[in-house]
């Protein structure tokens, strides 16, 4: 980095609005969705009507997944709003380790705005930690904050505060937990959503002459501060490559990763309308397409693991893969997307977000990983096919002795007798019948097997 850029940094101060989510993840059972939702709606959360509104420039059925009344998709919550202002305070006193309370001096700087829930009835849950930052930094600093933003999070209970919010039998899988234990000093991971605004001086600026807040090598240095979790503080110039982002609008950045997402805007004069008028909602929108796309990670990450955790000993496995398949199948139809809008702006974030954290990449390892499961599968199927067709092979042998001997007795036995044997016989007969039938069923079956394997193989 030049002596001049790094003097800039150093020495200029930038007027700013930063807003951080903290986002956790967690996948639960043996409690339903509709359970865990009336547990958090009695904890005081209510209904989160920003997460999405109507004409969101999403497509209507994307929308639908959080706007139907009835709605058994997915639901938003948040614990502070218009109704119930105080209710934030109340909720984070009974979690005195809390990191962002106002007492505690060294996080005084972040403003701790609401606390949200996120719950899709894929038995997914998010939980959010929104904090706010009006200040006045220099770059550099940027970098101080999120380490001590990162620290915070870190040494914060959040296994103790979850469990506070959902049904007590409710079990709990928290993703990235180093052995997935539920302890405090745990490894449990979380995404940012940061959404950075350098707002607009007092003075009159020249409507023609474009005037930045920082230049292209500055955006590129900040949004690494932003997307890498291990970024150093001090970085050569010639190690930093420029980092991959899409915009949304005149002088708008959007920088993402699996660690974060970074929305970095420098207001001017040829974006200040746009700004002041619909900026909330184009991030509304964007926080909507991440979450969606974080949901789709999550769930491949979960199928994934219960993948490798499927016992081919188990005398229960058919039933296992079964579940395995239908939930994969569930999945792909109802929150598997890859276009959610038709607007070019919307779709072109969402693809961008969507390829950062590799969801189709993910997808398509899940299906090769299922493969050998479901020839697993059809073996074990066949398997239980042929000990069936044994059970009647046997019958039908029986049966062909009986009627043999059927014929011998009719000529040495009396007529009681002979209806004895010939009741046997029918019975043997009929036995004899619906083996066939049921072989005949099995052959087409089976087939019918082999005829999709095979389009499943011409497709890949």
């Amino acid at each position: 980095m030049s002596q001049k850029i790094k003097d800039n940094i150093c020495v200029r101060e930038l007027p700013h609005e930063l807003t951080i989510k903290v986002i956790y993840t967690i996948k639960y059972d043996d409690s339903t969705f509709n359970e865990v939702n009336n547990f958090i709606e009695e904890k005081g959360f209510v209904n989160y009507n920003e997460f999405i509104k109507e004409n969101s420039r999403h497509f209507d059925h994307i929308e639908e997944l959080f706007l139907s009344k009835n709605n058994n998709l997915g639901k938003a919550y948040q614990l502070r709003n218009k109704n119930n202002p105080n209710n934030l305070e109340n909720f984070i006193k009974l979690f005195p380790d809390f990191p962002f309370l106002k007492e505690k001096q060294n996080y005084s700087n972040f403003n701790l705005t609401d606390i949200q829930i996120i719950s899709f009835s894929t038995k997914i849950l998010f939980f959010i930690f929104e904090t706010k930052i009006n200040h006045t930094d220099e770059i550099i600093k940027f970098h101080d904050k999120l380490l001590l933003l990162k620290s915070g999070f870190k040494n914060f209970d959040i296994v103790n505060f979850i469990k506070n919010i959902v049904p007590k039998k409710t079990k709990l899988y928290f993703f990235d937990m180093s052995n997935n234990k539920e302890e405090k000093n745990g490894t449990t991971r979380f995404k940012l959503f940061i959404n950075l605004c350098f707002k607009k001086n007092k003075r009159k600026e020249n409507k023609n002459k474009k005037e930045n807040y920082i230049n292209s090598e500055e955006l590129n240095l900040l949004s690494y501060y932003f997307t890498n979790r291990n970024m150093i503080k001090k970085v050569k110039k010639d190690k930093l490559k420029e980092n991959d982002n899409v915009s949304l609008f005149y002088d708008n950045n959007v920088f993402c990763s699996e660690e974060s997402i970074a929305i970095i805007t420098q207001m001017n004069a040829f974006n200040f309308d746009l700004i002041d008028n619909t900026f909330k909602y184009v991030i509304q929108n964007a926080f909507y397409s991440y979450i969606l796309s974080l949901h789709q990670y999550f769930y491949l990450h979960y199928l994934k693991i219960k993948i490798q955790k499927i016992d081919t000993n188990n005398s229960k496995i058919l039933y296992d893969l079964n579940e395995l398949e239908n939930e994969y199948t569930i999945f792909q139809n109802k929150w598997l997307y890859r276009i959610v809008s038709q607007f070019e702006h919307q779709q072109k974030l969402y693809s961008f977000i969507n390829s950062k954290l590799n969801i189709f990449a993910f997808d398509k390892e899940i299906q090769f990983s299922l493969k050998p499961l479901q020839e697993l599968k059809d073996s074990k199927r066949q398997e239980k096919i042929k000990n069936i067709l044994s059970i009647f092979n046997i019958f039908g042998i029986s049966s062909s002795i009986l009627s043999i001997f059927n014929i011998f007795v009719n000529f040495h036995l009396n007529d009681k007798l002979n209806t004895t044997f010939f009741a046997v016989s029918l019975i043997c007969f009929i036995t004899l019948f619906a083996s066939l039938i049921l072989t005949f069923v099995m052959i087409i079956k089976n087939k019918k097997i082999k005829i999709k394997k095979n389009i499943d193989k011409n497709k890949n």
